[in-house]
This record gives C-alpha cells, structure tokens and sequence, in this order.
C-alpha cells in the first residue's frame, strides 16, 4: 500500500513538470480510478481523450468514472462513444445499457443489452442484467427464461443464480427457488443469501431447514435485522416463544421498537400470560406505527455491476392518517396515469394555475398503474417540488377501477375530484363542478359533449353503451365514462369498486340516496401517448352492467330474482306439456312423447337449480348483513 501511494506520489510530480504529458496522466488517471477517486481521475483522463479521441478503452474508463460520479450525461456520451468506435466491444454496451436505465431511457438499455448477448459466449452479465431491466419492468417471464440463459451460459454466475431464485420467491415459486440460494450460499455465502434460503425452506414448509438457514445468517452477519425477525417468525409459529422473544429483541437492539418488533414481542407475550409486557409492547407498536414505516419484502435482482438498485418495497395498504399532516383538505384531485411520461408535467401545471386561483386548499394524487415508462420518474420530481403532490404507485398495472380506488382511500378532501391524465380533460372544468355542488348536488358528472375522439372505435360504442346504462340502471346520464367528476367524500368513502365498476359510479351511489347531476364540460384531443381503450372494454361493461343491475334490484332478496326464474322454467315445462296432450288427444297429432317429456324434466331440474341458488344466495346475505352488522338501509337523519 506504501509503495503505491509512494508511487502515485512520484507521478504526481514529475506531472507538474509535464502537465501535458499524454502517458503521465494516462497513469495518473488510471490509479485514481483503480483507487476509486474518480474525482481526480477524470481531469487526467480527459486530457488523454483529447490527443487520443479515437480509444474505445479510453472512452469506456472515462465514461464509467463520470458514471460513479453520478454524471450520467458526461457517461452516456463516452460510453456510446466508445461502443461506436468498437462495435464489439463487450464491456461497453453492457455498461451503456446500465447507463440508459439510470437515465430512464429502457427501451435503448435493452437495445444495448441485447446486442452485449451476442458479443460473448462465455461472459453472461448481459443476460443477467437485461433480465434485471425486464423484470422491472414486469415482463417477468421473459426475464426468468434470459437468467436460465445466463446460467446455462455461466452456470457460476452468483447474481444470474440469486436473481433467478428472487423471481422465483417473488412469485411465490419457493421450491423453485431453493435450489439456486442453495449454489449461491455455497459459492458466496453472505448473510442475505442465507436469509433468502431460509426464508424459502419456511414457506416450503420445512421449518428445521428453514431455521439452519437462518441461523447461519445471523452468525454471518449479527446485525442482520431481517434475518434475526424472519427466525423470531419461524420459532413464534412453531410455539417456541422463547426463543421468538430473545429473536425478537435482538432486531429491537439494531433497528429500534419498530411495529413489527413490537407486534411480533405482543403476540408472544399474550401466548405466555405476560399481559403487562404484551401492553408495554403494543404501546411500542402504536408509537412506531406514527412514523409510517414501509415493509419491505426482501431484495430484488441485481446488476452484474453490483451497482445496487432500491430494495423491493411493498406497502400493506394505503395509511392516509399515517402519512398525511393533520391539516384539513377542501379539494383531493385523482388522477389515475399510466404511461403518460410527456403529460403528467403539463397536467400539474394547468392543475396548479387552476387551484390556486381557487384559494382553497387542495391536494393532487396521482396514482400510477404500473406504468413502464418513465412516469413515475417524473412524478417522482414533481413530489419533491411540491409537498401538495402525491404518488401512489403499482408494482404492476391493475386497471383504473384499482387506480382510482387507491387515490380514494387516500384522499382527506371534503370534495373529490377525479380526471384522466391524458390531458384531454380540462382542469378549468372543476370551478364549474364545484359550483353545480353547491347547489345541493353529491355528484356532478362530466358530460364530454363535443367530444374529440374517434367515432366509429369511440364515440358510437360510448353512445349505446350510455343509453343502455341510463336505461337499466335508472340513473339518467348522458356520459357514464367521462373521469372528470366531483364527489361528495361521505358517498366515495362509502362505496367499494371492482373490476370496471368506475364507469358505474353514479349508479351505485345513487343505491345511498346520492343526488347526483351532469355539466358539459371541455374534451380535447390527445396530443401525446397512446389511448389505453379499445372496443374489447365494451364486453367487461356490459358484464360488470349486469352486476350492477343485480346488485341495485336484488341484492337484499336474491331469491325474487333466481326463485322467478326458476318458477318460469317449472311453469313452461307443466305449460309444455299441457299443450303437447292437447295436440296428442285433443287434435289427433300423433308424435313421439320422448321430447317434450324429457324438455320438460330438464325444465324442472334446472328451475329446481335456481330455486336452490336462491335459497344459497339468501343465506349469503344475511351472513353478509349480520356478519358485518351492515343494514339493508341508508339513514339521512334521525330526529328525536
């Protein structure tokens, strides 16, 4: 170690003598690279570049030092640079990919990354680390067949083999998962490899294993806090509680009395009588669940460069109280996006012009579907710009039904605003709903009356599909599936929303008593992005249609609805036969009675089907009502 510091030292001077000396800062950059003081390497190194622009090699070190600096535009230039003079240069694209997923730029990451794939056949960090940008980007199929390729490539390969057992364990595939924790502990064997392995034995159900597992990780890592708890959860399902406790408070010493240490050390101590300490514990928990910590599963893949990534988080459920500052909201805006990285900036601009002039107090939530471009990037900025902002994000695309549910649940306003971020909704319309509320409205609909959209794919599906759903439901609207509408947050706080029940919105709450209304309001046409409808919406409408309709006529007496049909069915087949004996001896017709004998038992078996499926469904019900002490009514007021 002296004698390179010695070293560098001694080039250091000779370059003060000869400050342009190519070969001298050639070396002098490179040992400051080596020593990780990327700082101080890339003045040497760009001296260098300039007389010799024409490297590969030069461009790759320049651009993987500005890289760990965190200059990602000074990188992507060198590397790209470095790829164009050397088209096979191994190295250089696959660090090209890494540098355009930092950038956010996916689509030529793995452009980058597929081209690395076919410049080796003996290294296979590419494959490893486009399996990483697929399955982040929820294509995990494809990104567990590119670890297998990676694997058979470089069957060694420690982050191939972790990361194909974390998809696996993400996937709930635990026995699959196994074996490649297994090689891996065997080649690296760190703490969290062990903890993924024991982890892995438990959900297998092989407790003993599972606790082996563990154990070796604490013994390679004390401090590790996630292995320390998972061995407190093994020894508490097995009714070793005390050795849960002492696992317990291990994690209490490193991380603090969090909620899960203090939940799980509660849990325990009731099952042992304990009731003092259980309420000390649940004390802790209540303290520590103020700070609204995340749960985070376990870890995600990882690049070959070992450059890690954010940990896999995952939140339990949205906790606006636990998150959200004690003062009071007027307005919440939902916007549900997914994959609108060129609208959401423009939308939150238009949004804030709108609701300041407002003078109320608001907040935007934008709730994103799993998009898999760079939306929640930038949603992301905006947050940090503007504490009035908040994101919720997906971990995959569940449909704008889920979308705008979150944002629901979220929501602190006293009224409800929800609109597409597309764009084509215009903020200028919530002034207008605001002001037809005030009139003694609980909802106020848009109705997208010069509407910008294509007609024969859009407006003429939307114009049947409106009138069919006044006509059964009752409720007279004129545009069901315009997203601009304002709510009353007693009626949204109220309801529950599955499948492409958003649509259906007016309809259910008019169930509560709501009084509900339209306005036309602005439409405009889409600029940027793609429409996320298409004519095979209009078959799950109509299915969640009939849900509706259901649940609005009979969802307090099923057996009216299957009990009729099946008393119809009985009464046509007696009605079939009674005029089958008519034509037989009343006519004279002769034919074979073993058809409309046997139409008319099948007639009775399957109205008997519906009698039953009735009396089922009554049952349901009143377990539903009973169960949840839910009355079958709406109260307004009581007076005394």
């Amino acid at each position: 170690m002296k004698t390179k510091e010695a070293e560098l030292k001694k080039l250091l001077r000779r370059l003060e003598r000869e400050p342009d000396s190519e070969d001298l800062n050639l070396k002098v950059g490179l040992t400051y690279f080596e020593r990780g003081e990327f700082a101080n390497a890339i003045p040497c190194l760009e001296k260098v570049e300039k007389q010799e622009s024409e490297s590969a090699d030069l461009h790759l070190v320049l651009g993987t030092a500005y890289l760990n600096e965190g200059n990602l535009t000074e990188a992507e230039k060198h590397i790209r640079r470095s790829t164009q003079i050397d088209t096979s240069h191994y190295e250089a694209f696959v660090k090209l990919g890494y540098t355009y997923h930092q950038l956010g730029k996916l689509a030529h990451a793995e452009q980058c990354l597929r081209r690395a794939t076919q410049l080796s056949d003996e290294n296979a960090e590419a494959e490893n680390d486009l399996a990483v940008l697929l399955y982040m980007q929820g294509r995990n199929q494809e990104a567990q067949e590119m670890l297998q390729a990676a694997i058979r490539k470089q069957p060694d390969h420690v982050d191939a083999l972790l990361n194909l057992g974390l998809v696996h364990f993400e996937q709930e595939e635990y026995e699959q998962a196994v074996p490649f924790f297994e090689k891996v502990v065997q080649t690296e064997p760190q703490s969290s490899h062990f903890r993924h392995l024991g982890i892995a034995h438990v959900r297998c159900g092989r407790a003993e294993e599972g606790v082996d597992a563990l154990r070796h990780a604490v013994r390679e890592d004390p401090e590790d806090a996630d292995a320390w708890m998972a061995l407190s959860e093994t020894f508490q399902a097995r009714g070793e509680l005390s050795e849960a406790i002492e696992a317990a408070r291990r994690v209490e010493k490193i991380e603090g009395a969090t909620a899960r240490v203090a939940s799980c050390l509660a849990e325990c101590y009731l099952r042992e009588g304990r009731v003092d300490e259980a309420k000390e514990a649940l004390a802790r928990r209540s303290s520590a669940q103020a700070s609204a910590e995340t749960v985070s599963s376990h870890a995600i893949p990882q690049f070959s460069s070992k450059l890690r990534i954010a940990p896999f988080e995952m939140l339990d459920k949205i906790r606006p109280a636990a998150v959200a500052a004690e003062e009071e909201v007027e307005i919440s805006i939902v916007i549900p996006v997914f994959n609108e990285q060129d609208n959401v900036e423009i939308l939150y601009e238009k949004l804030i012009e709108v609701l300041t002039a407002m003078d109320r107090k608001f907040e935007i939530i934008f709730v994103d579907d799993g998009s898999t471009d760079v939306t929640l990037t930038r949603l992301k900025e905006i947050n940090q710009r503007d504490s009035r902002v908040v994101v919720i994000s997906f971990r995959k695309n569940y449909g704008q039904t889920a979308a705008l549910s979150a944002g629901f649940d979220y929501a602190r306003g006293e009224v409800i605003v929800t609109m597409d971020g597309d764009l084509q909704n215009d903020p200028r319309d919530i002034p207008r709903l605001l002001e037809k509320m005030a009139e003694g409205y609980d909802l106020v609909n848009g109705w997208r009356k010069d509407r910008q959209d294509n007609k024969l794919s859009r407006i003429l599906p939307s114009v049947v599909a409106n009138r069919l759903i006044a006509k059964i439901t009752g409720v007279k609207l004129n545009d069901y599936g315009c997203t601009l509408k304002a709510y009353k947050r007693g009626i949204i706080k109220n309801i529950r929303l599955y499948g492409e029940m958003h649509r259906f919105i007016p309809a259910v709450v008019s169930w509560l008593g709501a009084r509900t209304t339209e306005i036309p309001v602005q439409h405009h046409p889409r600029i940027h992005g793609e429409t996320k409808y298409n004519i095979g919406r209009t078959i799950r409408v109509v299915l969640d249609l009939i849900n509706v309709k259901f649940l609005s006529s009979y969802l307090t007496r099923p057996m009216q609805y299957f009990g009729k049909l099946g008393v119809w069915l009985m009464f046509l087949a007696a009605l079939g036969l009674i005029v089958a004996g008519v034509l037989r001896w009343g006519v004279g017709i002769e034919f074979d009675w073993l058809l409309p004998t046997v139409t008319a038992i099948m007639l009775v078996l399957v109205g008997v089907q519906f009698i039953t499926i009735g009396l089922i469904a009554e049952i349901i019900i009143r377990t539903y009502h009973e169960g949840q002490d839910r009355p079958i009514y709406v109260l307004k007021e009581i007076l005394d």
